[in-house]
């Protein structure tokens, strides 16, 4: 719905991400919708068909932005880009794969390769949790809260990714347990 996307729409200065699937712009931030949406046309049969054309065609959008990104990464807003926005993104994708029988290997691939050498802070092992969406350079440092999500997203896309990213924050520890 698009009362659902106003926050995106507005930090868009008014271009919404389901009107512009055909635009480079990324709007990494429905990815989290996205992914719930997928996981009920998975387990619903009686999905509703409109829905799951809409869910298609974000799917298609996110997968052609990604694999023309050199980073791996797609932006949530103007010029941004958050690599656990990013993460979910790989997760709506890996979801839509299970529900449609579709393949995105190449693009789950891509992004794998992309997060574990540019998005991911070499000191820490966390994920940086703002980037520049065309270079990769950081605009913030990394933040476990961040890594703990995109572990969790990771873990639908690329069990690998999310077993790194889940020792480094747990690497990160202060008490042990």
């Amino acid at each position: 719905r698009p009362e659902m996307r106003d926050f995106g729409t507005k930090a868009w200065t008014g271009e919404d991400a389901m009107e512009s699937l055909g635009s480079d712009h990324g709007h990494a931030y429905l990815a989290w919708a996205a992914l719930a949406v997928g996981m009920a046309r998975l387990v619903d049969p009686a999905f509703p068909t409109e829905l799951a054309a809409q869910l298609d065609a974000l799917i298609a959008a996110y997968e052609r932005r990604m694999l023309a990104s050199a980073t791996g990464l797609i932006e949530t807003y103007p010029h941004e880009a958050y690599p656990t926005d990013v993460a979910a993104v790989a997760a709506a994708i890996a979801i839509h794969t299970r529900a449609t029988q579709i393949s995105h290997r190449e693009v789950l691939r891509h992004w794998a390769d992309r997060i574990r050498t540019r998005q991911i802070d070499p000191a820490t092992g966390l994920v940086l949790q703002r980037m520049d969406a065309v270079t990769g350079a950081p605009h913030d440092v990394p933040r476990a809260s961040g890594t703990a999500v995109a572990a969790y997203f990771a873990g639908f896309a690329d069990r690998d990714v999310a077993r790194q990213l889940a020792q480094g924050l747990l690497a990160q520890l202060r008490t042990p347990f």
